[in-house]
């Protein structure tokens, strides 16, 4: 299971990892690449 963060912060991305990854998961990880795209670099927390 992932689980995205709101951090309240555009250029960050927060996720929680718990279980296995499924690839639905997978999906919400490649759409934040949308903020490397936006912003150039981001800031990622995994908890």
């Amino acid at each position: 299971m992932l689980e995205m963060i709101d951090t309240g912060i555009d250029n960050a991305v927060a996720f929680r990892i718990a279980g296995k990854i499924t690839e639905q998961d997978m999906t919400l990880v490649l759409d934040a690449q949308r903020k490397v795209q936006r912003y150039g670099s981001i800031v990622i927390l995994e908890k």
